[in-house]
């Protein structure tokens, strides 16, 4: 099959589901092109993976700030490829021209979307919330309503990849309609690459000997792009360690994510807040640079505990590897966890009760100690298998297929 992947930004090599998606399906055998916004439009440009090729392709696109603007010649870039489906994500104004083209109306289009409330407040009419988070709410709801509606109406299938996705977008269309577009709805998760995760009992052996570990210590995994908005989350994430260790003293942390030229100062600011620790904990945190997928991998499998202030890609990399998860308990997450022992939940923005988690969690590792501890890893990674994206990808077909059949009978 043809595939168009359609994302108005695009970075070879990174874990959005754009990327891992591309990779995929080139892997099942599929022709893939991603097309992403830039300066101008591009010739074809092939990529090539150890599990399969794919090619990328620019479109030329206005730009404003912070959201894309329409390109007026993504439909037609499209529609020269000659694809037999269409994957849209992220921004929808990017794809509002191919919703609209005649040119491609007949090629089935899957729209995903991620909206969930640890971004912003959505409902406007919600009592007790914030002026600002009101005017986020009544901003997404006029600015970005229309482009989804847009695309929802022109989609077979439409991934919501939280579970309070379809919650934020039913709303936006009329009563009338909401059972049409709730018919198109699957609720599918993010997940992991798994040709680049999984649990491996020989790297992670090799790694701790790397990084000074001794067979007993519990490592946290805390792993994050530092930018200026994720930073008050890193370091509520450093108190509450320095807290647990205090009860724990097999517990040591890696974090992984320092960045000298993007985020410097960010950096800097989070390597004092770790120094400042130090002076009551030693030597316990280890510092590392901000990791390819390789090497997360590696510190994911070197690791017992993985720790997140809010939703991202990596959570699902991490149960992927068959890692405890600590997580936010709030809603975005909790539906990855299929078994107790798999993760830990605490009160968003709460040190003292991130430091019980943390605590919580490793006394769920120390039950399984020696050779019972690759067992139970083993565990957690099948626990987790339903995450991995060719099984996710492989849903979104099927259920595309399923509608098409049922279009065309109609």
């Amino acid at each position: 099959m043809r595939i168009a992947v359609v994302c108005p930004n695009y970075t070879q090599g990174r874990s959005y589901q754009e990327n891992v998606w591309a990779e995929q399906l080139a892997k099942m055998g599929h022709a893939v092109r991603v097309f992403f916004a830039g300066p101008a439009d591009t010739a074809p440009q092939r990529i090539d993976e150890s599990s399969g090729s794919y090619e990328t392709q620019q479109a030329a696109t206005k730009f404003l700030p912070r959201a894309t603007f329409k390109s007026r010649t993504i439909a037609g870039l499209i529609a020269a490829f000659q694809p037999e489906l269409i994957v849209l994500y992220g921004d929808k104004y990017f794809c509002q021209p191919i919703c609209a083209s005649a040119a491609l109306s007949r090629v089935p289009v899957v729209s995903t979307y991620s909206e969930n409330l640890g971004m912003h407040e959505f409902d406007w009419r919600k009592r007790g919330i914030t002026l600002r988070q009101r005017a986020w709410a009544i901003g997404f709801k006029i600015a970005r309503g229309s482009p989804i509606r847009t695309a929802c109406r022109r989609s077979a299938v439409v991934v919501g990849n939280t579970p309070q996705a379809s919650g934020i977008i039913l709303p936006l269309f009329p009563r009338a309609e909401r059972a049409e577009i709730d018919r198109k709805m699957i609720d599918l998760p993010l997940g992991f690459s798994p040709d680049h995760f999984g649990f491996r009992p020989e790297l992670r052996t090799q790694v701790r000997d790397e990084l000074g570990l001794r067979p007993e210590e519990i490592l946290v995994c805390v792993s994050s792009h530092f930018a200026a908005a994720k930073e008050p989350y890193l370091k509520l994430i450093i108190d509450a360690l320095r807290r647990a260790m205090n009860d724990e003293p097999r517990l040591r942390a890696v974090i992984v994510g320092f960045d000298d030229v993007k985020h410097a100062e960010v950096s800097r600011r989070i390597e004092q807040h770790i120094a400042s620790t130090e002076k009551s904990q030693g030597s316990r945190f280890i510092r590392q640079p901000f990791a390819d997928r390789t090497r997360l991998c590696e510190l994911y499998n070197a690791s017992d505990l993985a720790v997140f202030g809010r939703a991202s890609i990596s959570c699902q990399e991490a149960l992927g590897t068959g890692l405890v998860a600590v997580f936010a308990n709030d809603g975005s997450l909790n539906h990855l966890v299929k078994r107790p022992d798999q993760g830990v939940f605490f009160n968003p923005n709460d040190v003292d009760d991130l430091a019980k988690k943390l605590g919580d969690g490793a006394k769920i590792v120390k039950q399984h100690e020696g050779s019972h501890r690759e067992a139970f890893r083993g565990e957690l990674t099948t626990a987790a298998a339903w995450l991995s994206y060719d099984r996710i990808i492989n849903t979104v077909l099927d259920r595309v297929a399923t509608s098409s059949a049922g279009t065309s009978r109609a």
